[in-house]
């Protein structure tokens, strides 16, 4: 059996990357505290530093960028409020595969909510804050 010439294959690996790449992700913050606690968000990855947002309750910021093809897009935040202060990983690019489009955080004294599911909009799975 003779195998495919490596020109062959050049095809077949530009349509892979194709489909594993290519798709903006939109990342939304929402501040569900409670009324009149504003949300102080900073965010980063390896290479991106958005600074300090500060959002209004019932209100969201969004960011979006392009996940890269190994798979290893991090985006961390500090959130903070009324003296309380955590961090979470709103984007792990070996997690979040579901993570197509906008991927909607909900930030409460709880913890961080968000929906996996986007054929399931009311169904949020909540992260408790460590």
């Amino acid at each position: 059996m003779a195998f495919p010439a490596k020109n062959s294959l050049l095809p077949l690996v530009f349509f892979m990357l194709l489909v594993t790449w290519g798709d903006c992700v939109v990342i939304k913050i929402v501040n569900k505290l409670s009324q009149g606690i504003d949300l102080k968000v900073h965010c980063k990855s390896g290479d991106d530093d958005l600074k300090d947002k500060t959002i209004s309750f019932d209100k969201s910021w969004e960011f979006e960028f392009m996940p890269n093809i190994w798979r290893t897009t991090l985006f961390f935040c500090r959130f903070s409020w009324q003296g309380v202060s955590k961090k979470f990983d709103v984007y792990d690019g070996q997690r979040h595969d579901a993570c197509r489009g906008v991927c909607e955080w909900r930030a409460s004294r709880e913890g961080l909510c968000t929906n996996p599911y986007p054929l399931k909009p009311d169904l949020f799975y909540c992260y408790p804050w460590k």
